[in-house]
């Protein structure tokens, strides 16, 4: 009789987590020679269209005027291109942002390495007249076991994105921070 209470007890905890969603945060990592100043004009690039927004987003909040990703796209239509490789591929990719008024070119790229629980973002800035890279930032997340469906794991690829971007500009630290009041996918009066 004196053990009900206690599996009640444990009961009443188990159904009470099960809803819950531990906070997760990403490990990140940022390096720059320089960064773009307000009012540059910037072309994001990538495959996932919610990270190419968090990061267009992102970036028109620091000031930046970004191009939309479409218009690049008559630059790289070329079955030839495609064919060549990933240094043609750049190459037509910098040239097109030049042709564009483009002063970077922002290289988005998302991946789920080795598990569906692991999420990965890099991004990289190039002088659009050089080619020079001018800047990296990356970000990891390690998703708990909990099943996220394919709209929550696009999200989550944006907020590691937002992240990468928040530790490279120096809103957060490298690493892994602890910090859930701040939404570094939203940072507009926020200063480190």
């Amino acid at each position: 009789m004196e053990q009900r209470p206690l599996m009640w007890l444990w009961l009443g905890f188990f159904v009470m987590t099960i809803g819950c969603r531990a906070e997760i945060h990403p490990v990140t990592t940022g390096s720059f020679k320089a960064l773009p100043s307000t009012g540059e004009r910037v072309l994001v690039e990538g495959s996932e269209l919610a990270v190419v927004n968090a990061v267009a987003a992102w970036l028109e909040d620091r000031g930046l005027i970004v191009i939309e990703q479409k218009e690049l796209r008559p630059y790289l239509g070329n079955d030839t291109l495609r064919q060549c490789g990933e240094d043609c591929f750049r190459t037509a990719m910098i040239g097109g942002a030049r042709a564009l008024g483009a002063d970077e070119l922002i290289l988005t790229q998302s991946s789920r390495p080795h598990a569906p629980d692991r999420l990965a973002v890099s991004l990289q800035g190039l002088a659009v007249r050089t080619g020079e890279d001018l800047w990296n930032a990356s970000g990891q997340l390690v998703i708990p076991h909990t099943a996220l469906n394919e709209a929550q794991i696009t999200q989550e690829l944006a907020t590691v994105a937002c992240h990468a971007l928040a530790t490279v500009w120096g809103y957060r630290p490298a690493g892994v921070t602890s910090e859930s009041s701040v939404d570094f996918c939203h940072l507009h009066s926020y200063h480190p």
